[in-house]
């Protein structure tokens, strides 16, 4: 693959099948001209815009944009990938750019934004908002701004969407349904968990995946689960609890909860709530 166009030290572009497509990687634009053969190991991402219109556009984004950011831009990402453990769509890498971007337009402009999310976004996704911490911090660090928990949780929102392949809106809707859901358990056990805990993470975990499927419409197999009267008859208290949400789910989301789901929120369930007796 031979280099097209050099955006910055960070971002090339290249040319398949006569489209022209974007190239992100540390370092692989540095010292490079027209024509020279990209250095695959650098590679960190490949975004094939769907016309020329939105290659160009998005092109013109990036040579816009201060090097420095889009520096800032791979770090987060790359530490996002590592931390969660799983790639993210390629699509955060230029979404993150523009935000960031604005972002910065904004502190010298002295415009706060309040991010309505940060504290469900501080409590439910722990993980993506210190990876929005870290993003903050090379900010503050490398730009001379003192940008504050709120671009965190901007920044971790855009990990998430990414995370999931979800935007804006389904967030919104996946963190009210893991609050409705977790307040129904809470309220069944007259308990408040520790929100700190490794089986309370385990079970906000459990819940995204969750609130993902019952917004998508894809639930788990509605097949027999060899476990299921196993669990019903030895955790009654928790499966009672699963019923619940059960109901719940059905009637102001219209789904319906298979047995594989049940089997799978009573033993998140069951774990917790012994920690807390």
């Amino acid at each position: 693959m031979k280099l097209y166009q050099v955006l910055n030290n960070n971002v090339v572009t290249s040319l398949v099948d006569g489209k022209e497509i974007i190239i992100i990687g540390t370092g692989i634009g540095f010292k490079k001209q027209k024509g020279d053969v990209i250095d695959e190991g650098k590679i960190q991402s490949k975004f094939y815009p769907a016309n020329n219109t939105l290659a160009q556009q998005t092109i013109q984004l990036l040579e816009e944009i201060p090097e420095k950011v889009v520096d800032i831009v791979v770090k987060i990402v790359k530490k996002a990938e590592k931390d969660i453990g799983t790639e993210l769509n390629n699509g955060i890498y230029f979404t993150l750019v523009d935000h960031i971007s604005f972002a910065l337009e904004r502190y010298k402009e002295q415009k706060e934004i309040k991010n309505v999310l940060l504290w469900d976004i501080k409590r439910l996704y722990k993980k993506e908002f210190e990876i929005g911490k870290y993003g903050v911090e090379l900010l503050n660090e490398t730009c001379g701004v003192q940008l504050t928990e709120e671009e965190a949780a901007f920044i971790a929102v855009h990990v998430m969407n990414a995370e999931f392949n979800v935007g804006i809106d389904m967030m919104e809707s996946m963190t009210r349904i893991i609050n409705e859901v977790i307040r129904i358990i809470e309220y069944y056990f007259k308990i408040e968990f520790d929100k700190d805990s490794l089986l309370y993470l385990r079970l906000v975990n459990h819940l995204k995946f969750f609130a993902q499927r019952v917004l998508n419409g894809t639930p788990y197999d509605d097949r027999k689960n060899i476990l299921f009267d196993v669990i019903r008859n030895n955790y009654v208290e928790a499966f009672a609890c699963s019923c619940q949400i059960k109901e719940f789910m059905m009637k102001k989301y219209n789904c319906k909860l298979t047995e594989e789901e049940l089997v799978y929120l009573t033993i998140h369930i069951q774990r917790l709530t012994d920690t807390n007796n």
